[in-house]
This record gives structure tokens, C-alpha cells and sequence, in this order.
């Protein structure tokens, strides 16, 4: 037997660069006769280039004791391999299969590269495929990969080639739309770490793309033309549509139907010749994420009759990241309406449009009087009034204020300007103190003349929040108060200036037709003299109408602007005012529902009124009568069927006299409760164009009557409720006219 008697290891290294070797494994002793033993030794360079060393292993030969020999080895460069993955295929579709390749390169080395290992952990939605088909290339190592996991690993033995590649891989597959970024954890050997490795997977199905289509400018009239919009759109955003593709048998849906011409084409490709009854497209692109149209002109056939035409594609089909891809069809449904209206037809429907606009527009005045006796700043706080108005039809919040209004509310009592008092008057007092609420919302006349300036006159809204009952009469402090109170004018107002602004709604029906109204007023006035103002008013007012008995609708968006003057007449308790305005309007007709035009008009108006007071006890009887003249010309325009529509006049005079009753109720709680009724007639005259309009239903010289009624109650925090309504055309057959509102009105303080 061979024994080794060196010190273990036995073998022992020296030499020149002995450092570099190392033995990892140690021979066995003794070895008996015919056997032998193995040890190992690494080479672990400090330097490049040839290294060189002795091994000698001590014994018990008689001859070779120890026994020698020489070992070398060459130093070289390494660098950690490199780690790449990849999808194949990198796109599919829900549930399909894709195979996930890691690939170590280590071409870069003349060594081997051990104990290779990594983690890949799978992004949200992506899985181990049911059936793996794990595999690799590379020396040794274990591949761990769950059917539905979402982890894949390699284990540290595995190895690498000295100057070569391997390869592992696992098929995954994904049921989540989408595109999933897949990073893997760090690949570690013995050369060092070779970090971490990426790819997509892009799921995509035929949801990505959407298709579209819209008839934009029907109905249609027969012999004309209408719009054809196809959308389509990619909701991929990493990979853009191709080969995009779909037909239209457009004859199908209505015979003679032709498609003209292409409008617009922003997705490319190449569609049929023009004209076509049955247009083919192919060859369009989308952008990831981006849409595309193409529109055409179609024509239509003039013996179409009316209806609708439901209008379906075939399927939309394209390519996606390699992958072919379908949309569902896209459907819309061509309405073809009757031939164009006349130019007469148009006419009267313009006509009736404008007449009933009047009507509203002279129905719906600002009180300019109000400004000359101080009616203007009753309520509310000083900076104005919050409202809230509401009725069958709509609700608004509203904010309403004037100069006065405020001045009025900042000059307190007995300034001459305080709320619910006409200027020059000054509040009421109880035991020589002013008072705070006063509760009076119209000022008392009497049609006595009225007393000089400086004169000591009746005070008009002093009424105690708590009325005294005088035992003698059994009326309270409030009732003797107000029956001797008169008007004054002690106070020049001069030089006063004011600016406002209000806003009326309301609707009417007149036959077939029905109309509403929604005008806004701006203006403002100075006082020239203590009884008479003058000022500028501005409106904006928007009409609409419908007719149903020839589908027709019209509406329009007009202004006008003019000299206002309102003031009373000397010596006496009557009040005037009068205004004239010019103005245009911007409108749109449809005479018979199938198509819109637009037209333009001029129009004027004059306005004159004149209106007085007379009280008994708590009721206020107010007599008024006003004349007004409205015109308006529309001017000629050619229609979208190419029929002139040349210009027309309308004019409608109205005269409008009759009195309103106001009575005054005081409440337990101070509540001012005010009750109101009001009568008027109206007659009609120098109506023009009434012959060519279709629904005016009033005439010259026919006389109506219009009634009036509400209420308002203001209680002591100066909180105002009011309902206010009119009902016109008692008298007048086939037509009525009617509107009102409720109004909660909170003081801004």
C-alpha cells in the first residue's frame, strides 16, 4: 500500500505563483495496491497571462519520495454572461399561447460559467400555460414552473458552456387584454451577476378596435345630399391597425342611393370608384391609440319616399401586431324626409314666428314709472335681492339690484331715499322714533293736485310692526296713518343717476303654434328734473317656437337699444313714460322639420304709457293705458333646397287699458300681506303679414281681455314671497297666452 505521511492535505503547493492554486479536495490515505485516490486543485489567477506552480505530495516510496510535478495555467478576462427573454409570439390573443425564452450568452468567455440561477415572477394576468413545456439547453439545473402559476425558476447548478449559449424555456398565456411588461429577477453564476432581463406580452382582441358610422346632416330630402361619417377608432395603444377593410351596400338600404365622393379620408387606403351604390374600402391604418374618418357624400335619389332606412356595414376587418382582428358592423339609420318647403310656406312660418314674438316682447315691459315714484327700490337689501323663481316649466336663481336700490339702503331713514318709500318721503315714526322695517311695498297717491314743494305732507309707509287699535274708530294706527297720507316731491332729485337690469319669461299657444320668450333689459337714467328722467335701455331677448300641425320650429337670439323718458305730469298724480328701440335678430327655421336655415332681421318698436294712483282705506286702485307700435323686416335669403326667400314685414299695434287693485293686509306677525287682481283690455290694429303667417291667431281690431292676479307677503326680516300669473285671449277664439312665477326674494345685507 502507498501511504502519504506529509501533513494534510498532503499535497502541498509551491512555486513561482503558488498563490493562484488552491486544493478544494484532499487524496485519501492509504491507497492500496491497483487503486487510486483523487484530489482537486483550482486555478484562481491574480494576473493574466501564464502562471505557474510545483506540487509535491510526501510518501512512503522508497523512489519518488515526495513525488513532484509542475502545473500551470493561464489567466484571461471574464465578464458575467448576458440575460435575455422574449415572448413568441410577442402578441396574442385571449387564452392563446405564448413561449417564454431566457437565453444566457457566454460567448464572451473561455471558461465555463457554473452555478447559474434565477426567478422570473410573472406580471398580473400572465400564467404558467396548462401544459408548460418546460425546457432548456443549458448544463444541469432544475426548472420549476407550475401549470397556472405565476412563478418561474431555475436552480443554481445549472451551467453554461465555455464560448456558447443555452436557452430555458415555458409557455405562458394571458386572458387580460392589455399590454403586460415582464421583468425577470437577476441571473447570478459564478462569473458574476448578469442583472435582470425584459419583454412585453401585448394581449389584443377584436375589442380593440371600435367602428362607427352616422348619417350627420339627415334627414335627407329626395334629390339631395347627406353626410356619411365612418369612425374607427384603436384602443391599442402600442400597436397601430392595418390592412383595415369593409363594404357598404348602400343601394341595399335605399334603392338609388349612390355614394358621390370622399369628403374627408384620414385613414388612408384606397376606396371604389366613384360613383358607387355599394362602396368597398381596404387598406386603411390607425394609429395606437388614435381614430380615423372617412366621409362621403351621398345622393340621394329624387323618387325616394320618406322614412327611415336602416343602413348596416359588413364586418370591419385589420391587423393588429400580426394578429388579424375584426369589429362588429357598424349601423345607422338614413331618415329621408319629404321635398323642401316653398317660399310662401317658409314665409308664413317666419311670419307667424315673428308676429308671436312681438306679442310676447310687448307683453313683457319693465315699468319705467316705477323709477319716477321710487317703486324701484321696495325690498330686498342693500346690495339687492336673491330670488328664487320657479314655475310649471323651469327654475331659476336669479340676483336683481340697482344703483338706487343701494343708495336707498345705505341712506336709512328719513334720508328721502329709503326702501319702500318714494323719494323725498320720509319714514314713518312711532313716539318720535324711526322706524327700522317699514313695511309699505307701493307708494299711496291720490289724484288731488299735489301740494308745493316744502309743504309739510302725509308720511306714506309708516306702519307699526305692532298697530295700536283706536277704540273710537276700531281701525288700527297703520289704517288713520294711510288715510291721510298723500304724495311729495320735497326733494330735487336732480342730477340723480341710476342703472338696473330685469328679466321676464314667459310662454304662449296660439293654434298649432307654441311660443316662448325669455327677454333681459339693462338700463340707465339721470333725472333732469325733480319730476322727469331720461336714460338708454338695452334688451336681449330669445324666442323659440313650434308648429305641429306642419312640423315647423323657429327661434332666434335678437337685441335692441333706445331713449327712454318717464316722469309725472304736474300737478297732478299722474305718471308717463315712452321709449322707442331699434335692433336686429340671428334666427333659425326649419319650415318643415327636415332641414335649418338661418335669416336675419331689423326691427323697431315705440312704446308710450300713462298710469295713476287712487287709494281707499287699505286698497290702491291703479288705472293705466299704454299704446305700442312693433316692426319688424326680415330679410331675403336663398334656403339650403336653393329657394329664394325674399323679404317680409310684420307690424303689430297693440292698445292696452284697464286698472289693477293692490289691497294692503297687515298680519298678527308684521307680515305685510298683499293681495293684487288686474283687468285689461287689449285691442290689436295695423297688423301686417297676418295673412301669410300660419298661427297668429289676433286681428285688427279684435278686443281681448287680459287678467292678472297674485300676491306678495313681506315679512319683518324683509323676506319677500310672491306668485304672480296672466292669463290673455279671453274674447279671441284659437288663442291664449299665459305665464307666471313664484318668487322667494331674501334681502343681501
Amino acid at each position: 500500500d502507498l501511504t502519504l505521511d506529509g501533513a494534510s492535505p498532503f499535497v502541498v503547493i509551491g512555486g513561482t505563483h503558488a498563490a493562484d492554486f488552491t486544493v478544494i479536495s484532499n487524496p485519501t490515505t492509504p491507497i492500496t495496491a491497483g487503486d487510486r485516490s483523487l484530489f482537486t486543485i483550482r486555478f484562481d489567477p491574480t494576473a493574466t497571462g501564464l502562471r505557474e506552480a510545483t506540487v509535491s505530495i510526501a510518501n512512503n516510496d522508497a523512489d519518488e519520495d515526495p513525488y513532484n510535478f509542475n502545473i500551470q495555467g493561464t489567466g484571461v478576462v471574464t465578464t458575467a454572461p448576458t440575460f435575455t427573454k422574449v415572448f413568441a409570439p410577442d402578441t396574442i390573443a385571449p387564452g392563446d399561447i405564448s413561449t417564454l425564452t431566457f437565453t444566457i450568452d457566454n460567448t464572451a468567455n473561455t471558461v465555463v460559467g457554473f452555478n447559474l440561477d434565477f426567478t422570473d415572477n410573472l406580471p398580473a394576468g400572465v400564467l404558467v400555460a396548462p401544459v408548460p413545456n418546460a425546457s432548456k439547453t443549458c448544463k444541469n439545473g432544475t426548472i420549476t414552473a407550475a401549470a397556472g402559476s405565476g412563478t418561474i425558476t431555475f436552480t443554481p447548478d445549472g451551467a453554461v458552456a465555455i464560448g456558447l449559449t443555452c436557452t430555458v424555456s415555458v409557455d405562458v398565456t394571458s386572458a387580460v387584454v392589455g399590454a403586460h411588461l415582464n421583468t425577470s429577477g437577476d441571473l447570478t453564476s459564478d462569473l458574476g451577476n448578469s442583472g435582470t432581463a425584459s419583454d412585453t406580452l401585448t394581449v389584443i382582441s377584436g375589442d380593440s378596435l371600435t367602428f362607427t358610422k352616422e348619417f350627420t346632416d339627415d334627414p335627407a330630402i329626395p334629390g339631395g345630399t347627406v353626410t356619411l361619417v365612418f369612425t374607427v377608432t384603436n384602443a391599442d395603444t402600442l400597436n397601430d391597425a392595418t390592412d383595415i377593410a369593409f363594404s357598404d351596400n348602400l343601394d341595399a338600404t335605399l334603392s338609388g342611393l349612390m355614394a358621390s365622393s370622399a369628403l374627408v379620408n384620414t385613414c388612408g387606403g384606397m376606396a371604389g370608384g366613384f360613383p358607387t351604390g355599394n362602396f368597398d374600402y381596404s387598406g386603411g391604418n390607425v394609429t395606437a391609440g388614435g381614430s380615423c374618418t372617412i366621409s362621403l357624400v351621398l345622393d340621394v335619389p329624387a323618387g325616394a319616399t320618406a322614412g327611415s332606412f336602416p343602413n348596416t356595414t359588413s364586418d370591419l376587418s385589420a391587423t393588429i401586431a400580426g394578429l388579424p382582428v375584426t369589429s362588429a358592423p357598424a349601423t345607422d339609420t338614413l331618415d329621408v324626409g319629404t321635398a323642401g318647403a316653398t317660399a310662401e310656406e317658409t314665409q308664413k312660418v317666419i311670419a307667424e314666428f315673428m308676429l308671436n314674438r312681438a306679442n310676447h316682447i310687448l307683453n313683457n315691459q319693465p315699468s319705467l314709472i316705477d323709477f319716477v315714484t321710487g317703486n324701484n327700490t321696495n325690498g330686498g337689501g342693500p346690495l339687492g335681492n336673491l330670488a328664487l323663481d320657479g314655475n310649471t316649466e323651469s327654475m331659476n336663481l336669479a340676483f336683481a339690484t340697482s344703483r338706487s336700490k343701494m343708495l336707498a339702503a345705505q341712506s336709512g331713514p328719513g334720508s328721502g331715499l329709503n326702501p319702500g318709500i318714494g323719494p323725498g318721503v320720509s319714514s314713518a315714526t312711532s313716539g318720535g322714533a324711526p322706524i327700522a322695517n317699514p313695511l309699505h311695498s307701493t307708494p299711496m297717491m291720490s289724484f288731488a293736485p299735489a301740494t308745493q314743494p316744502g309743504e309739510a305732507e302725509a308720511q306714506l309707509s309708516g306702519l307699526d310692526n305692532n298697530p295700536a287699535i283706536n277704540p273710537d274708530t276700531g281701525e288700527t294706527s297703520t289704517q288713520e296713518n294711510r288715510q291721510t297720507a298723500i304724495s311729495t316731491y320735497s326733494d330735487d332729485k336732480t342730477g340723480n343717476w341710476d342703472i338696473w337690469t330685469e328679466v321676464y319669461g314667459s310662454m304662449a299657444s296660439a293654434g298649432a303654434s307654441e311660443s316662448t320668450l325669455w327677454v333681459g333689459y339693462l338700463g340707465t337714467h339721470i333725472f333732469v328734473s325733480p319730476d322727469m328722467l331720461v336714460g338708454i335701455l338695452g334688451q336681449l331677448d330669445w324666442a323659440d317656437e313650434t308648429n305641429s300641425t306642419v312640423n315647423s320650429n323657429a327661434d332666434g337670439v335678437g337685441w335692441m337699444i333706445g331713449p327712454y323718458v318717464a316722469g309725472r305730469i304736474p300737478g297732478q298724480n299722474l305718471y308717463y313714460e315712452a321709449r322707442a328701440a331699434w335692433g336686429r335678430s340671428d334666427n333659425d327655421v326649419s319650415p318643415i322639420g327636415t332641414y335649418t336655415d338661418g335669416f336675419e332681421t331689423e326691427r323697431w318698436m315705440a312704446l308710450a304709457k300713462l298710469e295713476g294712483a287712487y287709494e281707499i282705506g287699505n286698497l290702491t286702485i291703479k288705472p293705466s293705458a299704454r299704446v305700442t307700435w312693433y316692426e319688424e323686416t326680415q330679410e331675403s335669403y336663398t334656403d339650403t333646397n336653393a329657394v329664394f326667400i325674399p323679404s317680409q314685414t310684420i307690424s303689430l299695434g297693440e292698445f292696452r287699458f284697464g286698472p289693477d287693485f293692490v289691497w294692503d293686509i297687515l298680519l298678527d306677525d308684521g307680515t305685510l300681506f298683499q293681495p293684487s287682481v288686474g283687468v285689461a283690455g287689449v285691442v290689436n290694429f295695423g297688423i301686417q303679414n297676418n295673412v301669410a303667417s300660419q298661427g297668429f291667431a289676433l286681428g285688427d281690431d279684435d278686443l281681448r281681455a287680459r287678467f292678472e292676479a297674485g300676491f306678495s307677503a313681506t315679512n319683518p326680516m324683509g323676506m319677500i314671497l310672491s306668485a304672480t300669473g296672466f292669463y290673455d285671449g279671453v274674447g279671441i277664439n284659437n288663442y291664449y297666452s299665459y305665464g307666471g312665477s313664484v318668487r322667494l326674494t331674501v334681502p343681501l345685507n
